[in-house]
């Protein structure tokens, strides 16, 4: 049985902080420096080098590496395949279905279909 990761772009992860103004059109603080050192560790991190030795370990273990799209991950349910937008803040997945779990555990379980190849729904009946 095979491994599955998200296929994150390390640059889609590091964003230039925004400016803010105020009323006036004064500038106020925007975390532009705390913004710029954690984008230089997502880019130091090693992402891809990561997914090298992961792909490596795993072909060693008789088992593939399989890279996800993993937009709306978080933002689909697993349970019905209904879309329950959610800020970052959100941290638990509730539906209207009944669905309800931790919201990486519900990114988790909708990774796992898109690896199978299948619906949120066929998914969930097996």
């Amino acid at each position: 049985m095979g491994r599955y990761v998200h296929n994150i772009a390390p640059t889609n992860l590091s964003k230039r902080a925004k400016p803010k103004q105020d009323e006036e059109g004064k500038y106020l603080p925007n975390g532009a420096s705390a913004k710029s050192g954690l984008n230089k560790s997502i880019l130091d991190a090693g992402w891809g080098q990561f997914i090298t030795f992961c792909t490596y370990k795993a072909e060693n273990a008789g088992t593939s590496v399989v890279l996800v799209d993993p937009k709306y991950t978080s933002q689909v349910c697993s349970g019905c395949g209904t879309i329950r937008k959610k800020t970052l803040a959100e941290r638990w997945h509730s539906c209207e279905c009944g669905c309800e779990l931790d919201r990486d555990h519900n990114a988790a379980l909708n990774i796992k279909a898109l690896w199978l190849g299948r619906s949120h729904q066929e998914a969930q009946a097996s």
